[in-house]
């Protein structure tokens, strides 16, 4: 959900209330700024760099206090005609992301291309709109290994590029009966979760047959985002343990081991920074 505090459009009837604000984030919206103005493109001449960073700056901030207890605002919806190599350097320094609107794309339209609006170190994007209804299941989308961005810019309003709700409704059912071979996520933790995979690396402290224990590790910067999405990690494990109890920081869970190519393996969650992680064969 794309958020934007003071539109410049007169005719605009609504406004951004705390209270709506709120309501959007208990029921699991994740907000991402979409300017404080919404300016058709970036401001030019003089003062533009100072304009610029008003609009990404006061929207970030507006967003923080009206939800302090959802974390960060970290990611940057694009505005009209932001989405340029221009802006990018200007977007990087408030946000680890940015994406496009997506509007106005025919319903048979389809590109894998790399989207050049995405800034911040997304890589592998396939950026559709979700209007587009292109099947989860093609099977040229599932062998790419890389991400797809489902966006519109709005549910059943009176504009040309909206989605009908039973498009929409369709379009998240699909997603949802496709969650055992793919993940879905909103932006802002899958940018984290890039981030964090490309710049982490695990160390092996020590380990036998009755304990494992390793350290899971990045230096990215946490000036902009904290980087503390959990990652899943694979680690082979000895022969005969059938199952695993996974400790960090005082949390505890079991996890089954899985054969893989004659040997033994789990997968697992674990934060990057937070602690040792202690491997030990279930009683």
């Amino acid at each position: 959900t794309k958020y934007m505090s003071d539109p410049l459009n007169p005719t605009v009837s609504y406004k951004w209330t705390d209270s709506w604000v709120s309501s959007l984030v208990a029921a699991g919206h994740e907000l991402d700024s979409h300017s404080k103005n919404h300016p058709v493109g970036p401001y030019t001449g003089e003062n533009a760099d100072s304009l610029n960073r008003i609009e990404l700056k006061d929207s970030r901030d507006e967003i923080e206090h009206m939800c302090p207890n959802s974390g960060k605002c970290v990611t940057f919806c694009c505005c009209d005609n932001w989405c340029q190599e221009s802006t990018r350097p200007l977007i990087r320094d408030y946000y680890i992301a940015g994406r496009g609107v997506g509007v106005g794309i025919p319903y048979s339209s389809y590109s894998p291309s790399l989207d050049p609006a995405v800034s911040g170190g997304m890589y592998r994007l396939h950026v559709v709109s979700a209007k587009l209804a292109m099947p989860l299941n093609n099977q040229d989308y599932l062998n790419s290994n890389g991400w797809w961005i489902e966006s519109t810019h709005g549910i059943n309003n009176t504009i040309s590029s909206d989605m009908p709700t039973a498009l929409f409704t369709s379009r998240m059912n699909e997603v949802y009966n496709m969650r055992n071979v793919m993940w879905a996520a909103p932006f802002k933790e899958v940018a984290q979760y890039i981030y964090e995979r490309d710049a982490s690396t695990v160390e092996k402290i020590s380990g036998d047959t009755s304990e494992i224990n390793l350290k899971l590790r990045h230096s990215l910067s946490t000036s902009i985002c904290d980087f503390t999405f959990p990652l899943t990690l694979k680690t082979e494990v000895y022969p005969e343990w059938k199952s695993v109890n996974i400790s960090q920081d005082s949390n505890t869970v079991e996890i089954n081991t899985v054969e893989e190519g004659g040997k033994t393996y789990i997968y697992y969650d674990a934060i990057p920074n937070a602690g040792q992680i202690k491997l030990s064969p279930s009683a």
